[in-house]
């Protein structure tokens, strides 16, 4: 039985729908997603940063998390990047940090100016080859484990394993989870 106040949605309609609507719907359906930027750097040793908001939790003993990597989403660079390198990083950003554009390619500069809001200030730890973004409010290093194609959406889907975390203690709540409401509040201060 469907409850009368929910509108049930068939395959025949998401056909229907209207490309970016679809879009928009079907990505929606996971819940509502945080802003990452994805830290790597290239064979040179060139920093890259990727925006993606397709992050998932893979298991937390082996501490591991995923991300569903699309070439319509992510810079090519940073695809690239994460399947020839061993090390990657996420780092949790404000929306107001970046401006949407029709590329999401975002990069580094060590002169960061208001006159280039799309930059962030690299940071490493010396334990990882891949940089965070120092603006970041938690950052998480990993190594990658796998990375499989996924051929029906021309993505791929990246599982990385944890090497270490940085953030403010005082998001962390009494059991462990980091608390939503406070990181909400530490990104508006910024």
């Amino acid at each position: 039985m469907i409850d009368n106040d929910m509108k049930l949605f068939s395959l025949e309609e998401f056909k229907q729908m209207k490309d970016q609507f679809k879009v928009n719907f079907i990505n929606s359906l996971s819940g509502f997603e945080s802003s990452n930027l994805i830290g790597t750097v290239d064979s040179e040793g060139q920093p890259n940063l990727g925006l993606t908001s397709a992050c998932f939790h893979l298991g937390a003993d082996p501490a591991m998390i995923g991300l569903a990597i699309s070439p319509l989403h992510v810079e090519p660079q940073t695809i690239k990047n994460l399947i020839e390198q061993n090390s990657f990083t996420i780092n949790h950003v404000d929306k107001s940090q970046y401006k949407k554009r029709e590329n999401p390619h975002l990069y580094f500069t060590h002169d960061f100016s208001d006159v280039n809001p799309n930059a962030f200030t690299e940071f490493y730890t010396g334990s990882l080859e891949a940089p965070y973004a120092a603006e970041a409010l938690i950052k998480i290093g990993l190594m990658k484990k796998e990375c499989m194609a996924i051929k029906e959406t021309n993505s791929y889907v990246l599982v990385g394993l944890i090497q270490e975390v940085l953030l403010d203690e005082t998001l962390i709540s009494d059991n462990g989870r980091i608390n939503p409401e406070m990181v909400e509040s530490h990104l508006r201060k910024k």
